[in-house]
């Protein structure tokens, strides 16, 4: 396990040699490294946390989905489809209109987010994000399929 100040190995003592971090327990034993669940690995640590994987498909999915967001691209994907929904039961259209329209307000209300907190459309610290991207790429990527398929009809 590495320091979680200096991320210098560490050893079984409770404070690190080298830079006096203390952490508020030693490092587990070999017994109970045993009783930890499946897929558990020691050695796979991110910041002193420990990483999971998972054996499917929609876990890996649903873990990008709630790591890979932030609070501003939640917002702008919310108000999204809101008005998605608004617009498919005042219209009723064709499902090719419904995902054009929730691109197409994905792509305004995260423009319109990102001017407001003055970052640009690339930043996504405080900018959006969802799914490790910005809210506008995949606002400009379901636009972009709506129309294709509309193209094809």
């Amino acid at each position: 396990m590495n320091c979680l100040r200096c991320r210098i190995p560490r050893g079984q003592d409770v404070t690190c040699r080298e830079c006096g971090f203390a952490y508020i327990s030693p490092p587990p034993a070999d017994d109970e490294l045993a009783q930890q669940p499946a897929g558990y690995d020691p050695l796979a640590e991110v910041d002193g946390m420990p990483r999971y994987y998972s054996n499917s498909i929609f876990g890996n999915i649903l873990l990008l989905v709630i790591t890979g967001m932030n609070a501003t691209g939640m917002a702008v994907v919310i108000v999204a489809v809101m008005v998605t929904m608004l617009v498919t039961s005042l219209l009723h259209p064709r499902p090719a209109w419904v995902f054009l329209t929730f691109g197409v307000v994905a792509f305004g209300f995260d423009v319109l987010s990102r001017r407001m907190l003055r970052c640009s459309l690339g930043d996504m610290k405080r900018g959006s994000e969802f799914m490790k991207m910005p809210v506008w790429i995949l606002g400009s990527f379901i636009a972009l399929l709506a129309l294709m398929s509309m193209a094809v009809e």
